[in-house]
């Protein structure tokens, strides 16, 4: 079977510990084989396509930002500025320093943990163990540039909630050319800013959709549609299915 299109956003950093066997997962698109037994995404990186050829045992959790960096304490600048890698760098480097330690002594936790709070412990116990592997001096600076400059876009577009955002209000929060910030987008996330646009408001959609009680032409109005057709042609395209056979999937 040929790969969806259709890529996740969560506006959360996801975390896939591998106990077994082989996993492949998608970020932007660009393809990522992790050798350190874990994957990591950063909030702004849509991901999907999971594939594994011969089968694997994981667990995968999504964790708020704000959460796990306040938990961190001052460890927590270090691992944004892992984040701010691009995926390939970051897992390299992730597998450069051994890093599959951590998975092992935090899955060994998490299977004997009785309560969320034990599991929450765990969770962040990794992340501190897995920055402290990492000498600060190894993590390269000018690949995290781009990342830097183009934050703001990423904030403005999130606070917008659906309200359609050019690449030039993108340029514009970044105080780059649009050519500039398009070319810095794509190398970025692997995906065109219209697409990556446009997938997050249709993310947003299955979030309206799920609520049961939102009327289908306020989505489409709310999330900057021409009208409920070019809503679902779009949800469809991406999805696969219409927002109405979403909803009777959802109500089984």
């Amino acid at each position: 079977a040929g790969k969806s299109c259709f890529l996740d956003f969560h506006r959360s950093i996801h975390l896939l510990l591998i106990a077994s066997g082989e996993y492949e997962l998608e970020i932007g698109r660009y393809p990522v084989y992790p050798q350190a037994r874990c994957l990591i995404t950063a909030p702004w990186e849509p991901h999907g396509n999971p594939q594994s050829k011969c089968g694997c045992r994981l667990l995968m959790t999504a964790l708020r930002p704000e959460s796990l960096y306040n938990a961190m304490l001052w460890e927590s600048e270090k691992l944004k500025s892992i984040l701010m890698l691009p995926p390939n760098i970051r897992h390299s480097l992730l597998a450069d320093y051994h890093c599959d330690v951590p998975v092992r002594t935090c899955m060994g936790i998490l299977e004997k943990a009785r309560t969320a709070l034990e599991q929450w412990h765990a969770l962040v116990g990794f992340f501190i163990q897995l920055v402290t592997l990492i000498p600060t001096d190894a993590i390269p600076k000018q690949q995290q540039s781009i990342q830097f400059e183009l934050v703001p876009a990423f904030q403005e577009l999130y606070a917008c909630r659906g309200r359609r955002f050019s690449a030039e209000d993108g340029a514009k929060a970044c105080s780059m050319s649009v050519s500039r910030f398009r070319t810095c987008f794509r190398k970025t996330t692997g995906i065109p800013f219209a697409e990556y646009e446009l997938q997050f408001r249709l993310n947003l959609a299955l979030e309206l959709l799920d609520k049961k009680t939102v009327i289908m032409k306020d989505i489409a109005e709310e999330l900057g549609f021409c009208d409920v057709c070019h809503f679902s042609n779009s949800f469809k395209k991406y999805f696969g299915i219409s927002p109405k056979q979403y909803i009777g999937k959802t109500q089984v």
